[in-house]
């Protein structure tokens, strides 16, 4: 096919001289150009979208081979003039002649869209291997992926990397090589390749590779090998030797994903056999894209889930105020088998990213998610319980949350864009309309802001910059999630300075440089600063404010109270002492760890406990009513486990406890120190403590002391202060019995001073009317862990929606510009706070408090008014 001769008119492809007319030329200058293939570039993952384009693009040009150039030029045309619509609910539907393509976007705006058949790996592999490819992918194992079929090789290795999300591999990544490329696979370094499976022999003789062979459905690990022995590798690598390298996921959440596994083989083939069949080929391509929808959305849920029961823990050691992660102690957290799975997950990048993510209080899916279904918000049956920084003695739970039918896409909006014409002016014009009524007719906040980000994005395709920011601003309003900065940046950078004075002059565009915020450099600067994993005690004298910040990263305590009776009670009481010695503070913090380690590491059975269930001591072997054994003290009752057993017994609930009594008896002719608990039915528990007696019973009072007051005042914060009273009191009485701290001679009139709730019973405060009683809900604290207090400002409440499943909540905005969130159903902090530039201020009425720290909840139904 000879070139024209004439110049090019500026058309898309250059008309060719289809004549045949070769007299003007010669057999030796004629150069041809063949058409071999099409190819489709696009920074969004739209991999099913795009070969449906190019499916109908081959179709249309086989059956008009003469019509050819105009077949690729409207295509061309379509694709690249329709836009990609934001994360949210709004979906974007073009027509290429007579068939219509959907582009859906992300369900969030830190995801990536998912545009592929993610049910097609459990259709290939066991539930077993799955979970053991994905394991592989966490610990960052050098990857290969073989198949017969190279289209399998991008959907297989593209839906792993969706499972475990917000994991993002960083590593190399080539989802086909190519046959020149195959010595890749010996190059050093962390990588995930896939390959024909005819290049299996040479794929088994590179050691230590993880081969993932889909066509079999299987895992291997190929063996390490000697540089002269590699001639001689046998390619079987499938023994279970092989894959013991590979540390399994634990438990709990692998058999919650394995249920995933078995809902997610799907077979269209058999789903057939029980509907009629379409004869309408737009009614089966669309039954089959909201089919595979569906299964999208399940198995996306089930693999969150998934990670959110793997690494839910990670939050109860993350210290956002200090930047801090307490490895030692997740690590000391886990036991078993998982332990070994979690210390080689923590070494890897993708950990680290995360971890820098939830260090940096970043609130995104896995977050929203883990607060969800957080296990310590469940309701038990001593009331609602506090989450806890402090590791539980109990593993924590795997939540299974995947709604039974996730079809919430499918009643999603769909917004056709109008038909490109011969003016492309006219097409922007046609779509800015479009748009406009959209906006002003829409009802969902979250439609609205989708159809704001499309409209500012249109008017700069129009160059019409100032419409384009104020539509930012709009959406600045709504969603700062989907709202493009850089592009936001790049048009303030376009307008001259005068201009942009003016600008930020006009109502609503003085939050543009809250919008566009810091510059590229600060940004990058921010997300590389470094976190540090271990607390260094100070090798010097501490005082207060050193001490305050030491006890806070230690997770010791928050409550500003708290710490100044610490700080009072680890002074010296006959001289006039400002701070703490370097022996003293470095002894009591060594007794607060040791009691710690000792109590994770009380062996007994995971149904002894109760939910989220906090040991806080536990006694030395002793005598007891129950026979030799140890005495337990829990955040809930006093517990016995008999010495070698592995089972843990009740004594009695705090709350059933009606006497301490503190006794001497004779055994073996010595006279021994005794502990006798009464119980409210008239039962007795005596347990002969002997030295320990008087601090076990201590510690006891105010932990007893602690429950009173809750159930007396509605606190329920108070069962939580006292556990931490607790463990302080306890490591303040071990650490007296040095000699070289500063307590030694004090140690029990110092322990009784940090007993806040002993005395604060024995004062009678708790009492309160029974009228009161009566009406009185909750006592909620929003200063709880915070180092100071403010006042509360202003209160909203907003009464949910049950049928949506969206919860009451309470809106509580304090005098720093905080604002916290409680779940007004069990009076929970639900979001930790929103922090404002300024003092609280709301647009709607709002309710006044002035010099007050905390509030009660009350039943209006018990209320009378006059």
């Amino acid at each position: 096919m000879p070139m024209a001769s004439e110049e090019y008119d500026g058309s898309l492809i250059p008309h060719l001289d289809l004549s045949g007319d070769s007299s003007t030329t010669t057999s030796e200058n004629v150069r041809c150009f063949i058409p071999l293939c099409c190819v489709l570039i696009s920074k969004y993952p739209y991999f099913e979208t795009m070969k449906d384009c190019l499916s109908y693009m081959v179709h249309q040009i086989e059956t008009g081979q003469d019509d050819m150039y105009t077949h690729i030029k409207l295509f061309t045309h379509k694709l690249t003039m329709t836009p990609v619509p934001p994360a949210g609910r709004v979906a974007i539907e073009f027509g290429i002649q007579d068939v219509s393509f959907i582009i859906r976007p992300s369900q969030e705006a830190e995801k990536q869209v998912i545009d592929i058949p993610l049910y097609l790996p459990f259709l290939i592999f066991p539930p077993e291997e799955i979970l053991r490819i994905v394991s592989s992918i966490l610990m960052e194992h050098r990857i290969v992926f073989i198949a017969s079929n190279y289209a399998l090789l991008t959907v297989v290795m593209e839906s792993f990397l969706n499972f475990i999300l917000p994991f993002e591999w960083k590593y190399t990544y080539v989802p086909i090589l190519s046959s020149k490329s195959i010595e890749l696979l010996d190059a050093p370094g962390t990588f995930m390749m896939g390959c024909h499976s005819k290049y299996k022999e040479q794929v088994n003789q590179v050691g230590g590779l993880v081969v993932v062979d889909i066509d079999e459905g299987s895992l291997s690990i190929n063996p390490e090998l000697a540089e002269d022995s590699r001639s001689s590798v046998s390619v079987d690598s499938d023994s279970i030797e092989d894959l013991l390298d590979i540390p399994e996921i634990p438990e709990g959440a692998a058999q919650l994903f394995l249920k995933v596994c078995r809902k997610a083989k799907f077979q269209f083939d058999l789903v057939d056999t029980q509907r009629p069949s379409h004869f309408d080929l737009k009614a089966e391509r669309a039954y089959r894209k909201r089919k595979i929808q569906a299964l999208n959305e399940f198995i996306v849920a089930g693999c969150l889930e998934l990670m959110v029961n793997l690494f839910r823990s990670v939050v109860t050691e993350t210290r956002v105020e200090f930047k801090r992660f307490n490895k030692q102690a997740y690590l000391d957290s886990k036991s078993g088998a998982e332990k070994s799975f979690y210390e080689q997950v923590l070494k890897t990048s993708m950990f680290k990213k995360f971890l820098k993510d939830r260090i940096n209080d970043k609130t995104d899916y896995w977050v929203k998610l883990e607060v969800k279904t957080r296990p310590q918000a469940k309701i038990s049956e001593s009331g609602p319980s506090v989450p806890s920084r402090r590791p539980q003695l109990r593993k924590q739970n795997s939540i299974a949350i995947i709604p039974v039918n996730a079809l919430s896409s499918q009643n999603s909006p769909v917004l056709r864009m109008p038909d490109i014409g011969n003016r492309v002016i006219d097409y922007l014009k046609d779509s800015i309309k479009l748009l406009t009524i959209a906006v002003q007719k829409s009802q969902h906040f979250q439609e609205r802001a989708s159809y704001i980000y499309l409209l500012g994005m249109f008017y700069l395709a129009c160059n019409k910059l100032i419409l384009a920011l104020e539509n930012f601003i709009s959406l600045a309003a709504i969603d700062t999630q989907i709202l493009p900065k850089q592009v936001v940046q790049q048009i303030c950078q376009q307008l001259e300075e005068t201009e942009l004075q003016k600008l930020m002059a006009k109502p609503g565009f003085h939050a543009l440089p809250d919008i566009v915020g810091p510059t590229v450099t600060e940004s990058v600067i921010h997300s590389h600063k470094k976190f540090e994993e271990s607390i260094n005690l100070p090798q010097k004298d501490l005082y207060y404010d050193e001490f305050v910040e030491c006890v806070s990263m230690l997770e010791m305590t928050s409550d500003t109270d708290t710490i100044g009776r610490l700080f009072r009670a680890l002074t010296p009481s006959q001289i006039h002492q400002n701070f703490i010695d370097q022996e003293t503070f470095a002894s009591f913090t060594h007794c607060w760890k040791e009691n710690s380690k000792q109590c994770l590491s009380l062996n007994v059975n995971e149904d002894d406990l109760l939910e989220a269930e906090c040991v806080l001591k536990m006694s030395s072997l002793c005598k007891t009513d129950y026979g030799t054994g140890r005495v337990a003290l829990t955040d809930r009752r006093l517990c016995f486990v008999k010495d070698i057993s592995t089972e843990m017994r009740e004594i009695m609930r705090l709350s059933k406890i009606e006497e301490l009594e503190k006794k001497s008896m004779f055994s073996f002719l010595k006279q021994v120190k005794v502990l006798r608990i009464k119980n409210k039915d008239g039962s007795r528990f005596t347990a002969w403590l002997k030295e320990e007696r008087d601090d076990f019973c201590l510690l006891i009072e105010e932990m007893w002391a602690g429950k009173i007051v809750c159930e007396s005042t509605k606190d329920i914060h108070a069962i939580q202060k006292a556990a931490q009273n607790v463990l302080l009191v306890d490591a303040l009485l071990q650490s007296g019995l040095d000699e070289e701290t500063a307590h030694h001679n004090n140690r029990e009139e110092a322990a009784r001073q940090l007993c806040f709730y002993r005395k604060y019973r024995e004062e009678g405060h708790h009492n309160v009317p029974q009228e009161t009683k009566e009406v009185l809900q909750n006592r909620i604290d929003p200063n709880y862990g915070e180092r100071e207090r403010k006042t509360v400002h202003a209160l909203l409440y907003t009464p949910g929606v049950p049928e949506h499943s969206i919860s009451p909540r309470l809106w509580v905005g304090l005098g720093d510009g905080k604002i916290k969130v409680y779940n007004a159903s069990h009076w929970l902090l639900e979001s930790e706070f929103v922090q404002t530039k300024q003092s609280v201020q709301t647009s709607r009425k709002k309710l006044e408090i002035q010099g007050c720290v905390s509030f009660m909840a009350v039943c209006v139904n018990s209320c009378s008014f006059t």
